[in-house]
């Protein structure tokens, strides 16, 4: 997920093995997750 850096819930089903049901549990943790990355290797 860091490769692709997806910001929205449609990137992160877009990825392979996120679905609807992985996405609506964690999708917004994942993306906050990333979206803290980004800014620290910034």
């Amino acid at each position: 997920m860091a490769t692709y850096r997806p910001a929205t819930m449609e990137e992160l089903r877009s990825l392979h093995g996120v679905g609807y049901h992985l996405s609506s549990k964690y999708g917004r943790t994942f993306l906050t997750a990333i979206e803290y990355y980004i800014k620290s290797v910034a």
